[in-house]
């Protein structure tokens, strides 16, 4: 497998994630590569029928468990990245203001993607191509 740039994992999670519309959940509310016909920022860039979609936890766990996404990801480098990627996802919407609202998930995960873009110098061009073609947050 060709490893991946940081630009390339977070082109595959801005379109993947926002196309989608969701996150990716299991029954209980938790997060996962994998969850029905949806992948969280990280899953989108593992292989279909790759291994690693079905594990459960967090990315350092996932690299060190499955080392050929080590590789795909460059993981040494790339692990606050990769965290980062994990985090748009996984905390996206879920978080209420003082008002006690709750913001929807495509908004909450675009700023956090814009965030991630802006700390590592990335081109934001996949992320608003993306928001022309995604569907309203369905979660």
């Amino acid at each position: 497998m060709k490893r991946l740039t940081r630009q390339e994992l977070f082109d595959n999670a801005a379109r993947g994630v926002l196309k989608q519309g969701r996150r990716a959940l299991d029954a209980n509310g938790g997060c996962l590569y994998l969850a029905g016909n949806c992948r969280c920022g990280i899953g989108h860039s593992i292989p279909d029928g790759h291994q690693g979609l079905q594990y459960k936890g967090d990315v350092e766990g996932l690299v060190g468990y499955h080392l050929d996404l080590a590789d795909l990801f460059d993981a040494p480098i790339n692990m606050s990245f990769l965290k980062e990627l994990q985090r748009a996802h996984d905390y996206a919407g879920t978080v209420i203001s003082w008002e006690g609202v709750v913001p929807d998930f495509a908004s909450c995960f675009r700023k956090a993607m814009r965030d991630i873009a802006k700390d590592y110098k990335l081109n934001t061009d996949s992320l608003d191509e993306a928001l022309t073609s995604s569907p309203e947050s369905v979660e």
